[in-house]
This record gives structure tokens, sequence and C-alpha cells, in this order.
């Protein structure tokens, strides 16, 4: 069908609705679902039929009805067809919250309170105010059958002094540097 297209409009098309619904339902479908069809059309070939016919769209002759979810809820970005009725705005609500959140997250309203994950911690302070100079750290390169070769010591803070420093990105430089 593709968008909201009212279908059965003529009396051709009418009548292919019909013959399309009594072959289906002399095949053995379980049931029909008419979408985007007039009221009397949809009665017309639930009379017709065997099969229940289940309405989306197609008035309150038919045997059941269905909405999709996304329209019943507001959860859509796109306006809805002009049978649907809306019983919440789920978008408002959610777009609500997010917005909430992110406000919250601006202002530094949250995280607000220390939870269970991120209460301060005495011995990991006295470790962090401790800590006054790093230690150097070792970078290398693993190369196939020899193990790890040093490349260079370096703080971590430190100025470039124009040695080989190895970065996920330049080990293959370097180690061209070395050899």
């Amino acid at each position: 069908m593709g968008g909201y297209k009212v279908q059965g409009k003529t009396l051709s098309a009418i009548e292919t609705l019909v013959k399309d619904a009594i072959a289906l339902d002399e095949a053995g479908v379980c049931c029909l679902f008419l979408e985007g069809i007039p009221r009397e059309v949809a009665a017309l070939i639930r009379d017709e039929v065997e099969a229940p016919t289940i309405g989306i769209g197609a008035g309150p002759e038919c045997d059941g009805q269905v909405l999709v979810f996304h329209d019943l809820v507001n959860l859509s970005s796109h306006p809805p067809a002009k049978f649907v009725r809306r019983y919440a705005d789920a978008a408002e609500l959610i777009t609500g919250a997010v917005t909430a959140y992110r406000d919250d997250v601006k202002n530094g309203g949250y995280p607000n309170k220390p939870s269970a994950r991120n209460e301060r911690n005495p011995s990991t302070s006295q470790v962090c105010r401790r800590r006054v100079a790093p230690e150097p750290r070792r970078h290398c390169f693993w190369t196939s059958g020899t193990g790890p070769i040093p490349i260079k010591d370096t703080q971590p803070e430190s100025a470039d002094d124009g040695g080989t420093t190895v970065s996920r990105h330049g080990r293959e430089e370097a180690c061209r540097r070395r050899s």
C-alpha cells in the first residue's frame, strides 16, 4: 500500500479487494487484515468471508481492531493517519525525561549524591594525595620471536625530547628507528 492512502474508492478497486479477500479465505487464511479501506467495503468483505476480519483504519464493522503501538502512544516521528487515536503521549514523556537529565548534567545536579559506586574511599584518596612524581613508564613493542623490546623510558608528563616514543599508531616507525 505505502503511505496513508485509502484503498477501494472506485468500483473496480472494490471488486478487486473483495475477489482477493475471497481467494485468501478459500486458501485457508486464519484472518484478514483490512487496512485503510472505507467501512462499507470492510463490511462487504466481512460478509463474504469466513475468516475473521481485523481492521486498521477500516471502520468498526470488522470483527476486530488493531492499532500500531507506536501510533497508540505517540512514539512516531511522522504525523499519524487520520484514523489514529492517541491514548498517551510517550514522545512528550520521553523528551521531557531526556531534557531534564541533560539539564541536570549541565548544571551539576546529576550526579550530586555519592552512590555505592562513587563514594569517597579514604584509602584511594590517600594514595592519590601521596603520588608526587610518577614512576617512569617503559614503552615496549612486541615483535614475534624476540619478546618485548624496550623503546624508551618516559615520564607521563614529560616534554618531547626528540627520542623515540611509541603509541598505538607509531609502533612500526619506532621499530624501524630502533633496528
